[in-house]
């Protein structure tokens, strides 16, 4: 057996929009059109492996975890905005993908909260992430949680944060996010909390000062036509978040963050 660790190690994994073509998909749910398909598709058969591959190379390199912590929007849903036209999977398949992924991570425990409704939720309004949870034998998921690790340092996550397109103001909704739990912490309401995790923007983002931290997790999943590529305000950082905590409740972080060729965009000459 390998040495026994000094800290816990927790992942926060969130926005894996499991459906979407450019979500993250299990290798089982990995499709590979024939040379003649049309040139969108055989990409975003490219796009979707080399996510896959990634992401099991990164998973691998900071295993194991002690616990997963998964943000929200862990499926895509249906996507009536876009008539359905860029999900590629059904709601079944998408809930058995994300528990797959789930699984793949390995954690001795899972957390959840909740998601957007417009994508955990099916057309007879029952919740999918509470399905997702139950197929990984994990409790339901909460509208928001108070996370505490090794007895010590106390995460409050949520899925929900406000958005700007202007660079500068991204870290404010943050900020105000967190003034607004030590105003609870001081009316009695919430406990004492260090660290605020939110997902929702798929852009990672952070602040805070000597004795807070709030982080914006990355998300995975790439662009879409409501992010990045027909709205302004950049692209996504696709990716997770890895915390050690150690007993005394010091800790580390890093944002592990792909970088590959087919999340890139080049000049088209005309």
């Amino acid at each position: 057996m390998g040495k026994r660790r000094d800290f816990e190690r927790v992942g926060f994994f969130g926005d894996m929009h499991c459906g979407h073509w450019s979500g993250l998909t299990h290798k089982d749910y990995l499709n590979y059109p024939t040379d003649t398909a049309p040139e969108l598709r055989r990409y975003i058969s490219r796009y979707q492996e080399a996510c896959n591959v990634w992401f099991n190379a990164a998973i691998k390199q900071y295993k194991p975890f002690d616990k997963a912590v998964f943000t929200g929007d862990s499926v895509e849903g249906t996507g009536h905005r876009k008539g359905g036209n860029e999900v590629l999977l059904d709601l079944d398949e998408q809930v058995d993908c994300a528990a797959r992924i789930v699984k793949s991570i390995g954690a001795v425990k899972n957390k959840f909260v909740y998601g957007t409704n417009y994508h955990v939720t099916d057309s007879d309004g029952l919740d999918l992430e509470t399905k997702i949870a139950r197929e990984v034998g994990a409790d339901r998921p909460q509208d928001f949680a108070f996370l505490r690790v090794q007895r010590k340092l106390t995460f409050h996550v949520k899925h929900h944060i406000g958005a700007s397109q202007r660079e500068q103001a991204k870290f404010t909704a943050l900020a105000a996010s967190m003034v607004g739990i030590l105003l609870e912490i001081e009316k009695g309401k919430y406990p004492k909390t260090d660290i605020i995790i939110r997902g929702h923007r798929h852009q990672h983002t952070y602040c805070g000062r000597k004795h807070w931290l709030a982080l914006v997790a990355p998300g995975l999943q790439g662009a879409t036509s409501f992010g990045g590529r027909r709205c302004d305000g950049g692209e996504p950082d696709y990716g997770f978040l890895v915390f050690d905590v150690y007993k005394d409740g010091s800790y580390t972080w890093e944002a592990v963050i792909a970088d590959l060729p087919e999340q890139k965009y080049r000049a088209e000459d005309i």
